[in-house]
């Protein structure tokens, strides 16, 4: 049997929303034959049949002599684990890397048989100047049998940056992998105490000053927000109004905590900070929207340009300030609106989740 190694070397403490990116895997695996093999960091909530193999991450808060060391400890764990395992027909599929991850598998697959290996590589982010981009572009050019490998990504804004700065390479747009429909459970919304969700870990670029902004000015209206706690480590400052109007649970909840939150709220709010999701989507997002929940984001995002095609105008904001209870309330009894959501969520569910990406990634594959 063919092996399909899947490394994501920072994805670390999996848990609800993140699981989404396991599933098609397992669907890709199955269809083809594969024997799936994980090599994820030491920390995760995975539960594998087999033992997944561990290797060594480091996150920002981690400092720069540490994440060197890694590189080179991580060069070595894949050289050993591949040596005894990889075989010329398995495929090496690799996700959610860092710099200095990509130094590691850069040393290794140098001094590896190039010309037999096989490679899905990711290309989640726009091509800048940055380090990180230039040893990327020094990896395709000088490193990479491009022959022998196909490059995804995840939206057309994106298609055309890395088009525009890395010639010579075939990008291939994948589906969205966030699909929760079948959880689907209708629930009517609290009128008294409007329940909101700011769903997944917390990061400034996410849930920053937009969503303070928005909190302060809705202090005296009825309404709880559940976010990360990380967010009141964040902010240690707040006062006990803004408190009185939080609750916080974990950054990564298991995969059925995670949909009975989304299920449970009346509203979900994303109030992403631009340009930082110029060319990201949220996997947040369209699982929000999958599961039929309005859902709030900022003008100029490329969620917002979805919500345009399907006539919600009014659930992308510019600024979050003037965004209050009252107004959300309005939109989401909206008869139209909850129409145009429903008309969202099935165009939505038809091109995307796990079944769809695995479907694609199988065409792709057969040039293998």
């Amino acid at each position: 049997m063919r092996n399909f190694f899947v490394l994501l070397p920072s994805f670390e403490n999996y848990g609800g929303h993140e699981y989404t990116f396991i599933k098609p895997l397992n669907f890709f695996a199955k269809k083809q034959r594969l024997n799936l093999l994980f090599l994820l960091p030491e920390k995760n909530k995975l539960k594998f049949k087999n033992k997944n193999f561990k290797i060594i991450f480091f996150s920002k808060k981690y400092n720069f002599f540490l994440k060197i060391i890694s590189i080179f400890f991580n060069y070595f764990k894949i050289k050993n684990y591949l040596k005894e395992r990889y075989n010329d027909n398995d495929i090496i599929y690799l996700d959610g890397y860092s710099i200095y991850f990509l130094i590691s598998f850069s040393l290794f697959y140098c001094f590896s048989n190039q010309k037999k290996i096989k490679l899905i590589l990711w290309l989640r982010y726009p091509i800048t100047k940055s380090l990180k981009d230039k040893i990327l572009k020094f990896f395709i050019y000088k490193i990479c049998n491009l022959k022998n490998t196909i490059f995804l990504t995840e939206n057309e804004l994106l298609e055309q940056n890395i088009k525009k700065n890395i010639s010579k390479i075939k990008i291939n747009k994948m589906p969205s992998l966030h699909n929760l429909s079948k959880h689907k459970k209708i629930k009517k919304i609290n009128k008294k105490n409007l329940k909101i969700l700011c769903p997944g870990i917390y990061r400034e670029e996410k849930y920053g000053s937009n969503l303070l902004k928005f909190i302060k000015n809705n202090l005296i209206k009825n309404f709880k927000l559940k976010i990360s706690r990380n967010f009141k480590l964040e902010f240690k400052n707040l006062s006990k109004n803004y408190l009185k109007k939080l609750i916080f649970i974990n950054d990564n909840l298991n995969y059925n905590k995670f949909i009975n939150e989304v299920l449970k709220s009346d509203v979900i709010l994303l109030p992403y900070k631009m340009p930082n999701y110029k060319y990201r989507t949220s996997g947040l997002f369209f699982e929000a929207i999958s599961l039929n929940k309005f859902t709030y984001v900022s003008n100029g995002t490329l969620m917002e340009k979805d919500l345009k095609k399907f006539d919600l105008i009014n659930f992308g904001i510019k600024n979050w300030e003037n965004l209050t209870i009252d107004k959300i309330f309005s939109n989401i009894q909206n008869k139209k609106n909850i129409k145009n959501l429903k008309k969202f969520s099935d165009f939505y569910k038809k091109i995307n989740g796990p079944k769809s990406f695995s479907n694609q990634l199988i065409s792709l594959c057969e040039k293998f």
